[in-house]
This record gives C-alpha cells, structure tokens and sequence, in this order.
C-alpha cells in the first residue's frame, strides 16, 4: 500500500488487514492516529513519515512511541512490547502495545528518534532518512535482532548507547551531517562488519566515550570505510582502552576519494587488530596517539622514525621517533606531513635538523622540547608550522623559512631563547630567508613602540605579534604579499 494524500490515516483505517505485507506513507501525511494498522500481523515492512501519530507529537507523550499506530490490543501475529518515551526507560514511561511480528523492516523519514525502539527485539533493518534530525541517547538499544542501520545525510546528533547492545548489528552508515557522537553509541555490536563513515566534520570524541567497544568482537574482523566528502577522522573514533575486555576488531580502514585532511587525537589508538591503512594523499595533520599500540598494523621504518604510508607513498606521514632518547634523524626525501608531537622531548637530539623538500605540513608540537637541536633548515615547500612546533627548542639559534609559508601557529617559536632573527627594522624582529629575510614578523622589541612599517615582501604576521602595543597612533600598511595574520597579533 502506498499513501501518498489526504489529511491523515485515522483510527483502525487498516485494522485486521492480515495480508497487508508492505506500507509505505508519504511525508504528505501530516497525522496517522493511534491503533491505524492494528490487526496487521502480516506486516513485514513499513515507510512512515515520523515516529508516533505526528511529526510535532512531543517525546514526552506516549503517542510519539513507534508503537502506537499498532494499538494495544493483541492479534493473530501480533507481540507485545513496552514502548518507551519521554526520554526515559523508567516503567513509568513505559507503554504496551502490540507489534506486527514480522515486521522487520522501518523507514522513519523526518523528525527525532529518542527512545522509541528501546529494546525492540525483533525489527532487523533500520533506515533514517535525510529528514531525521536525531537520534536520542538509547534509540535503538538492546534491538538485539537489529542488522542493518542506516542513518541519512541530515541527521547532526548520534546520542549515548543509541546502537549499544544490537549485538547482531553487521553494517552502519552514518550520514554526512553527524556532528556529534555519544558515549557508547556502538557498544558491544558484536558481529559489525562493516561501518560507512561519511560524517564531514564531526566533533572529537573523548577518550571516555567507547564508541565502538567491542565492535566486531566476535567476527571475523570490522572494515571501515571514510567516504569521499569527510574532512576529518574524529579523535577518539576509534578509541579502545587498553583492557582487553574492551577491544573492537578494526582491521581495515578505506578511504574513499581525497577530501579528508585530517586524523584526529586517539583516532585509532590502541586498535590492536588494525592491519590494513593507507591514508590519502589530501592528508595535512596527524594528532596525538593516533596510531599508538596499534600492534598488528606495521609502521614503515626510516633513520629513527616510524612513517604512515600513503596510498603512494610509504613515508607519506612522518608519525613519531622511535624512542625521545635518539640523537639525530635524517628525514625521508618524500616525507609529505610530520604529525603532532612527532618529535617531542627528543631533549637529545643535536646539531642541525633539514626539513627535506617534499614536507609541506609541520604538526603542532611536533619539535617541542627538543631542547639541543642547535639550528633547522626548512627546504622549499612548508605550507604551515603548527602551534608549539618548535616550543622551548633553547638552544636552537637558527631557522631557515622558506618563501612557500602560509601559516604559522601560537607558540611555534616560544621559550627559543636563543633564536636569532633575521632582520631588525623599527623594533620589528623579522624571520625568513637569505633572499626574502623580512619574510615572517616574528616580535617586537618593546610594546612601547609608537610606529612602524611592516615590510612589503612580508607574508606572515605571528600570533602575537603586536600584542599590547597600545602607543601605535600611526596609520599601518600591511603590504600586497601579506596572506596570514596570527590570532591576537595587533589585540591591545
């Protein structure tokens, strides 16, 4: 049956339709009253526009249940289950009603999923579609049967433990516009085999949330797939502790197309059955963790540092030191990204460091602390020097930027007490290069300054720069090569 005008469905419209297989409601259909396929034991799948009897029922109500189009009075083929609302698994907000048995099929096409499915155990394939907003903490918990889950590209919020226990759950796909995901969302689906990550740019995880703990346990092994539109890997998407009670079963991770740039914090820390990865050449930052005790997934080796391949490229990332006690590292030549913290404390690592040619992505803290590193010559093609890249480097006096720099973050230089600049003009100390020395406005000397004039050939303003220099009274001329600015560089 496919619906598709009028006001509304009203009560036992459909009632003891036993050979009714197939329903199918347009979003047209503003109102489907309660009890509307009571009697439809011959139910096996379903297309609503919304969850309950409308699109604007509150949660709190019963009648926003998925249960209650189906009544509450038993039928050939009919279970009963409590339906939960209000947010709430309390047997106070607890309503019967009775359920096609072989319903196993769900399409909810707008609106916002809470709790409605809790522990609904025999419905097997999910699908929210591009009008679902969100999905509440619990929605689908328990839902032991469930395999299948689709969630739809306007879908932003993923509550905790939304999918936690659907122990026979194989295949996620979550929706490009998920920017937030609960705290055990995907716990303890046992038999997942596959998850297609498309979310754009969802928020870090904390490492408290367990996402995907035990994901996969019990199979064969889980793959993910990012797809092509992703900018980022969240921190913590994969997360384990390291309690083996807790462990998912991650064992491939495909990226579709070159639009992600990023792999957050703890992405896949401790994913101890990770063998398969190669990341995309669009990649530009790799924080913290992201690959540590990963101990099945085997990272390229290069003159005391350990390197994430690319799709072509097997020195593509430049991901840490094999120990902080080395002494010296030589570079891969097609080194493109050195992650965070690639380097930090290497406190003996001495004499002059090259930053070879192919490297265009310098990570936030990736040389902080690396106390006796004495000078560093950055060759060609360095885009960006994240924040804290070079942070209490003390005894390094010299650093060589080239004239491809379009960004240099908080701190980069900070604590570098014996860092020499390049050019002094008008109390403005100056980093750079032999042939463009007033590149980079690294300091002033004095926030007493009252003037100054910034350098044509100057690209970069650190962060800040002219913080305080509130006796400037001249008018300033920033100069046509200028392409970044730092934060707070002229605050005060």
């Amino acid at each position: 049956v496919y619906i598709t005008d009028g006001n509304g469905i009203y009560e036992n419209a459909f009632q003891n339709c036993l050979n009714l297989t197939h329903v199918d409601i347009s979003n047209n259909i503003a109102y489907i009253a309660p009890g509307a396929f009571s009697g439809c034991g011959g139910l096996t799948s379903i297309v609503l526009p919304f969850c309950g009897i409308s699109l604007d029922i509150s949660y709190s109500s019963s009648d926003s249940t998925f249960g209650v189009i189906f009544g509450t009075a038993s039928y050939t083929n009919g279970t009963r289950y409590g339906c939960y609302y209000n947010n709430s698994t309390s047997s106070s907000y607890r309503k019967y009603y009775y359920l096609p048995t072989n319903l196993k099929n769900i399409t909810i096409n707008q609106g916002e999923i809470w709790n409605f499915f809790y522990s609904l155990t025999h419905i097997t394939n999910i699908t929210l579609g591009d009008k679902v907003l969100y999905v509440g903490g619990s929605a689908f918990y328990g839902c032991t049967a469930l395999k299948t889950v689709v969630i739809g590209d306007g879908c932003t919020y993923i509550g905790a433990s939304s999918f936690s226990g659907c122990t026979s759950l194989e295949s996620v796909t979550i929706g490009k516009s998920v920017t937030y995901i609960g705290n055990q969302a995907f716990y303890n689906t046992l038999l997942l085999k596959n998850v297609y990550y498309n979310a754009v740019e969802c928020a870090d995880l904390n490492t408290s949330n367990s996402t995907f703990y035990r994901a996969g346990y019990t199979n064969g092994g889980l793959a993910l797939t990012v797809g092509d539109g992703v900018k980022r890997v969240p921190g913590s998407l994969f997360y384990t502790s390291t309690s083996s009670s807790y462990l998912h079963k991650l064992t491939t991770v495909t990226f579709v197309g070159t639009t992600c740039t990023e792999i957050g914090t703890y992405a896949f820390y401790y994913s101890t059955s990770l063998t398969t990865l190669k990341l995309p050449n669009s990649i530009t930052s790799v924080g913290r963790y992201a690959f540590d005790n990963c101990t099945a997934y085997t990272l390229n080796n290069y003159s005391n540092a350990n390197y994430v391949p690319s799709t072509n490229n097997d020195y593509f990332v430049l991901y840490k030191a094999t120990s902080t006690s080395i002494t010296s590292c030589t570079l891969h030549a097609s080194t493109v990204v050195i992650a965070d913290y690639a380097f930090y404390d290497c406190v003996n690592m001495t004499g002059e460091l090259t930053i070879t040619a192919a490297v265009k992505y310098i990570g936030h803290h990736s040389f902080d602390d690396c106390d006796d590193m004495t000078s560093v010559n950055i060759q060609g093609n360095v885009l960006t020097i994240g924040d804290y890249a070079f942070y209490d480097c003390t005894y390094m006096t010299t650093i060589n930027i080239p004239n491809s720099i379009e960004k240099i973050g908080m701190y980069a230089f900070n604590n570098c007490s014996r860092l020499s600049y390049t050019t002094l003009i008008e109390n403005v100390y100056y980093l750079g290069n032999s042939s463009k020395p007033q590149l980079v406005v690294w300091k002033v000397g004095s926030t007493s300054i009252t003037s100054y004039n910034i350098a044509s050939s100057t690209r970069i303003i650190m962060p800040y720069a002219f913080y305080n220099c509130d006796d400037v009274t001249s008018a300033l001329s920033l100069g046509s090569n200028l392409v970044y600015v730092g934060d707070y560089a002229f605050y005060g």
